[in-house]
């Protein structure tokens, strides 16, 4: 049984839909890739999965239970959680607040959690009394992806998680990512528009104008040439 089950969906915003006929699936511990040119519904999808837009058709499974209709909230605390691109971290909070509020949904002890992820993104520790809106590009993607580790989830949504870093940060922000599932054994599911995100994963899907086109093992993805030359530029690292 798949971890994420995504079937048949067609998404949009009120008249106009943005996916037609989606269907995704995510196995436990797996790095899923989903692929795309901007504006491809790369977003809207993740949006659908935690219940912040509902499908207009098809299903989505999460553990076996429909997320359709559901409140993200209710989402999050199944064990779902989403990294948004913009707008994932509160600037007008300390680091150690805004990993407060990723664990808001928990009625225990979290010092716990906190002592996890300062582990594993030291620079956090070190800047624990720092206003988020004062850290850098790469430390602010840093604490959103620690805030979304917070409630331990099952499964985690990246949207864009290297967009706009310099090639250091993007190779540090792929290498944490890789320790989520390596150390904490959790699933991700990756939005991305780079060749080097897209070797971490097993399993890829290039979305284009709403509609899933290419489907396979992240070997069989980077190797399919007219993929390669229609969203990779041939030998370029980004979709752009």
């Amino acid at each position: 049984m798949s971890l994420l089950t995504v079937r048949s969906i067609t998404a949009g915003y009120g008249v106009q839909d943005v996916l037609f006929d989606v269907s995704i699936e995510v196995d436990h511990g797996n790095v899923i890739a989903v692929i795309g040119p901007n504006g491809a519904g790369k977003t809207t999808l993740l949006r659908a999965i935690v219940g912040i837009i509902r499908p207009k058709t098809g299903y989505i499974l999460f553990k076996d239970r429909s997320l359709v209709g559901m409140e993200p909230e209710h989402v999050v605390r199944m064990g779902l959680g989403w990294v948004p691109q913009e707008e994932n971290i509160f600037p007008s909070m300390t680091v150690a607040e805004n990993l407060e509020m990723g664990a808001y949904i928990l009625r225990e002890d979290i010092h716990e959690r906190l002592d996890e992820v300062y582990a594993m993104f030291p620079a956090l520790g070190q800047r624990m009394r720092q206003m988020a809106g004062s850290l850098s590009g790469g430390q602010r993607q840093m604490l959103a992806v620690a805030r979304g580790l917070m409630p331990r989830p099952d499964l985690l949504l990246l949207d864009e998680p290297t967009a706009g870093l310099a090639p250091n940060l993007v190779r540090m922000m792929l290498g944490k990512i890789k320790e989520v599932t390596d150390q904490l054994k959790r699933a991700v599911l990756l939005v991305t528009q780079t060749i080097d995100a897209l070797k971490l994963c097993q399993r890829g899907y290039l979305l284009s104008a709403g509609e899933i086109k290419y489907t396979d093992s992240t070997d069989q993805l980077l190797g399919n040439q007219e993929v390669r030359h229609l969203y990779f530029g041939g030998g370029a690292t980004s979709l752009g």
